[in-house]
C-alpha cells in the first residue's frame, strides 16, 4: 500500500478527540481524512520534504503528534 492510501490519523482518533460520529459521518471522516493527509504531503513535497519521513525522524514524536492534529482539525471542520 502506498503512503497516498494510508491517512494521517484514524475515524477512532477522530472520535477520541472530538465526538462519537454516526456511521454516516464515519463513512466520510475516512475520505476526508485520506484528503486531508495527501493534501498535507502534498504541501511537504511542494517544499521538498517528505511528510513521512519528517515524522519518523522526530525522536519526540510532537512533528508526528502536530501533524495528525492539523489533520483531525481539518476533518473536524468539514463535518
Amino acid at each position: 500500500m502506498t503512503k497516498a492510501n494510508n491517512s494521517l490519523a484514524t475515524v477512532a482518533e477522530l472520535e477520541a478527540a472530538w465526538k462519537p460520529l454516526t456511521t454516516d459521518e464515519q463513512a466520510r471522516a475516512e475520505v476526508l481524512l485520506l484528503q486531508a493527509s495527501n493534501y498535507l504531503r502534498q504541501i511537504a513535497a511542494n517544499n521538498n520534504k517528505d511528510l513521512e519521513d519528517n515524522i519518523n525522524a522526530d525522536p519526540t514524536g510532537v512533528y508526528g503528534a502536530n501533524v495528525k492534529m492539523v489533520v483531525l482539525s481539518a476533518v473536524q471542520r468539514s463535518i
